[in-house]
């Protein structure tokens, strides 16, 4: 499984992770981190599901999408939610004192919107 790395997302742990159990119970076949705190592990033969996408974005939440779907979708997915995190990231990168309401209510939306 590839995606465009962008500079700030990494293979894990030097690739250490794949081949092993993930959190879905599957086979991990790939599995990227964002140096500003998040992580994408994808995984196969889950339980009884072909695929799960884990992601998380560190203290804040973890989220699985399952899927039985072809590659290539798999691939559409883990590249939407890529940019998905990255526009997170940047929206949570505003001192805590800054965060009014309107911040607060954004947050919510954001949450429904990386976990769709």
């Amino acid at each position: 499984m590839k995606i465009d790395l962008e500079k700030d997302w990494k293979v894990f742990e030097n690739g250490n992770t794949l081949g092993n159990q993930g959190s879905e119970e599957g086979i991990i076949i790939s599995d990227f981190e964002n140096v500003n705190g998040a992580r994408i592990t994808i995984e196969k033969d889950c339980r009884n599901i072909p695929f799960a996408i884990t992601f998380g974005i560190y203290g804040v939440m973890a989220h699985t999408h399952t899927m039985k779907a072809i590659l290539a979708y798999i691939n559409e997915y883990l590249n939407q939610t890529v940019q998905k995190i990255n526009e997170f990231i940047k929206f949570c990168n505003i001192n805590e004192e800054n965060r009014d309401d309107v911040w607060h209510n954004n947050f919510n939306i954001w949450m429904s919107e990386l976990t769709d």
